[in-house]
Order: structure tokens, then sequence, then C-alpha cells
């Protein structure tokens, strides 16, 4: 099932041109080029993919444009296999696929053509799945450095070793709608239980992102300086994504221009986009699993 939380990324969409979101003037010497957004659950049976272009104020809307709704192919594969065939949902720029879950042994490829645009394609690896070892609201939490929080969400999880890793990471009041704020609190602790070294993080959405660089293979724990906000919440539940990089880097890089204010191209940057073929947007792959806050 599609997560609320995942999907609202879906709507934030910064482009050198105009998108539906984004509504910058365009030089008018930049070509139109074919977007793509698709967020692939390794387990799960349904796939939507997002097919949009940019455009000028003198075009229209990709959503009332004819000659581009749903004339576009969409077609996911696994080692030269399709996997499941796309359909045009009625109405939107959306495509949907049932198929059987891609798993998490072999690469996966999506390739979207339109014959206005050709075709882009791209490629991702399934991400390595850790642990998520427990999710725990503590009281009088004692903090390496000297002191104690008297509140605490304290999050373990253990790394894969022998490559990269990203974890998103969110919580709810079990319902995935009620979202809670024990992730944007104070995040006083992010490190390995082997080591001092301070884990990279950061929020977007509500959700708070990370990677394992330095802590390969190590167990690692995140504390957060609550409040009695904990109290609220009678079901809280933590969930934990773990991504493919080009997910965790097309995050990093819409907070980025979320916090500068800027739109790529007035920033004199390329947007982000893992696809070939000239395509902008993003295809990437997860592993989400979920467990009950403990008390």
């Amino acid at each position: 099932m599609k997560r609320i939380w995942f999907l609202s990324l879906l709507f934030i969409i910064m482009l050198s041109n105009c998108t539906l979101q984004d509504l910058e003037v365009p030089d008018s010497n930049e070509p139109d080029r074919l977007t793509v957004f698709a967020f692939l659950d390794c387990r799960d049976t349904i796939t939507r993919v997002l097919v949009e272009r940019t455009f000028g104020f003198n075009q229209p809307f990709p959503t009332i444009d004819p000659g581009f709704r749903g004339q576009a192919t969409v077609a996911l594969s696994r080692q030269g296999q399709s996997i499941g065939g796309f359909l045009p949902e009625s109405g939107s720029n959306y495509y949907t696929a049932v198929h059987a879950p891609v798993g998490t042994a072999d690469p996966v490829s999506l390739s979207v053509s339109h014959p206005l645009f050709g075709t882009v394609e791209a490629t991702q690896y399934p991400p390595a799945v850790g642990v998520l070892l427990s999710a725990r609201l503590l009281k009088d939490v004692p903090l390496p450095g000297g002191g104690a929080l008297s509140r605490a969400l304290e999050v373990r999880i253990q790394d894969t070793p022998g490559q990269p890793n990203y974890y998103e990471l969110y919580a709810s009041d079990g319902d995935y709608v009620t979202q809670v704020s024990f992730l944007l609190a104070d995040l006083r602790l992010a490190q390995a239980d082997n080591t001092d070294q301070a884990l990279s993080t950061f929020l977007f959405n509500g959700s708070r992102l990370l990677t394992d660089d330095g802590m390969d293979g190590a167990e690692i724990r995140l504390l957060f300086n609550i409040g009695e906000e904990a109290d609220n919440y009678p079901a809280p539940v933590l969930s934990v994504r773990y991504t493919t990089e080009a997910y965790y880097q097309y995050v990093k890089y819409l907070s980025h221009f979320r916090a500068t204010g800027l739109t790529p191209s007035a920033a004199g940057e390329e947007p982000f986009s893992n696809f070939s073929g000239g395509g902008l947007g993003v295809f990437a792959l997860y592993v989400e699993e979920q467990i009950p806050v403990e008390r």
C-alpha cells in the first residue's frame, strides 16, 4: 500500500522550465523535456508512475493537453524481462501497473517512451535492507558527554555492511495520517555503537533522512530530545524506509532548493535526474519496515 507521507514528494517538482508546480518563467531557448517520477516499493504489487513535461507560458498545461496526456508507453523490466505493463489513469498523468513484487535481488529498469520526446530510461539496484531493532520512549536518558534527557525517543538500526545505505524515518500515530513530532525534535545523538563519529542527517516534510557514511555494518543509535507531547499519541509507530541513493539525493536536492528559495535554473544548476535520454525526474526503489514505538 502506498503511503501518504511518501507520495507527497511527487508534488514538489522543481525543474528548469515550468511544470504544474513550478511557475518560473522558462528560457525560451530551452527545449521541452519529458519528466518522470516513480518510487517503487520492492515488496509491493502496484506501481504508479507520473509522466509530465516541462512547458512554457505559451503552451498548454500537460494535464489538459490531449497531444501529451495518455500517449506514453511505460514499461518495467528486470534482467531484460518485462515485469508489468502500465495503463494510463483516466483524467491524470499517472500510469499504473499491477505486477509481482520486484524483490531485492536484481536491478530493475524503467522505460518511458512518448511520440513527442522519444525514450528515457533509468535503472536501479534494490537497496540493502537493514534491521529496525527498536524504537522506544525513554525517561532520564544519560548522554555520553554528560547530562541527561528527561524524555527521549531512542531508535536503533542495524546497518547492512558492504555498501552505502540510505534511510528515511517517519513517525505517525498508527494510521500513517496523523504525523507525530518525534523526528522533528532536537536530535541529540546520532552515532554508531562503536564510534563517536556523528551521522549526517536532515529533515524534509516531517521525515528524517540519513546515510551510514563512516558507519558501515554498525548498529546505529538515534536519540531525540522530546517533551511531554509523547503522551498525546496513544499508538505511535516508527517507519523506516531503506532507499536507493537516487531517492536520497533527490530529496536532498529538493531540501536545498526549498531552503534557498531558488529553483535550479535560477541558481544556474541542472535539475536532478537519473534518467538517460534527456529526461528529467527520478526513478528510485525502497523497502519499508515499521514497528510500534515502545513505552
